[in-house]
């Protein structure tokens, strides 16, 4: 048989306004923010419901950067995809570009179909794009997931514990949502220990064609924080997806 056999989604911006609802509980309950300050992140999540509810995703981005450089600010500079960093990753971007500059800058392999621009640079973000999918980024996506587990597509969603842009509980509040054949199962059942011999690295539940993992010690960058049990998640699924056809 051939077509698409399984989809993994790794700390996905999947249902944005569910991640942000839950930034401010999260950042409290590791010690973040203190209960006054919870309090003032809870006031903008309370007006980016609104905007939420009105559809105007301008707005809600703009209320999803003011809590995050919030939390960021009172948290000492927390990395906001790891907050066990403090500041920016080191050398996470600056090696891919190290690598791909070079043939941008040459005339034969960077003229693509519009001619060579010696402007046109690679660079790991581009300001422009992001302006451009201001108001996108902020859209939900997760009709798409519910559309897939329909289609009988097995979907692992997996999340990095210290992620603070897309915070496990956020995650974990729009998994519970998807309407599928197991929908009811999926929501009642328990996150058991997910072990690697005698090491535990995360939790874990499935029913039916979804599963949902944590990762313990790893941000938003997962593969990179914890290749181990990246390895050890993907090769289950790869074989929970061959079992099912």
């Amino acid at each position: 048989m051939t077509g698409l056999k399984g989809v993994a989604i790794g700390d996905g911006f999947t249902e944005p306004y569910d991640i942000l609802a839950e930034v401010g509980t999260y950042s409290f309950h590791l010690g973040l923010l203190d209960f006054q300050e919870r309090a003032k992140v809870e006031k903008i999540l309370l007006n980016a419901s609104r905007h939420h509810n009105a559809r105007d995703f301008d707005k809600l981005h703009d209320d999803f950067d003011r809590a995050l450089d919030y939390i960021v600010e009172k948290a000492g500079d927390v990395n906001i995809y790891d907050i066990r960093i403090d500041g920016d990753y080191e050398g996470t971007s600056t090696s891919i570009i190290e690598l791909l500059q070079p043939y941008f800058r040459d005339e034969k392999i960077g003229a693509g179909i519009y001619g060579f621009n010696p402007e046109v640079v690679f660079d790991s973000q581009a300001e422009a794009v992001f302006d451009s999918l201001y108001t996108d980024f902020m859209q939900p996506e997760v009709q798409r997931v519910q559309f897939l587990l329909n289609k009988k597509i097995p979907i692992l969603i997996y999340n990095g514990q210290q992620d603070l842009i897309v915070s496990s509980p956020g995650t974990m509040r729009w998994a519970d949502k998807l309407f599928y054949d197991n929908a009811h199962e999926f929501r009642d059942k328990l996150f058991e220990a997910w072990k690697i011999g005698d090491k535990i690295v995360g939790t874990k539940k499935a029913a039916g064609l979804l599963e949902l993992r944590i990762v313990f010690k790893a941000g938003h960058l997962v593969p990179m924080d914890q290749p181990e049990a990246s390895l050890d998640m993907a090769t289950s699924f790869v074989n929970r997806v061959v079992a099912l056809e």
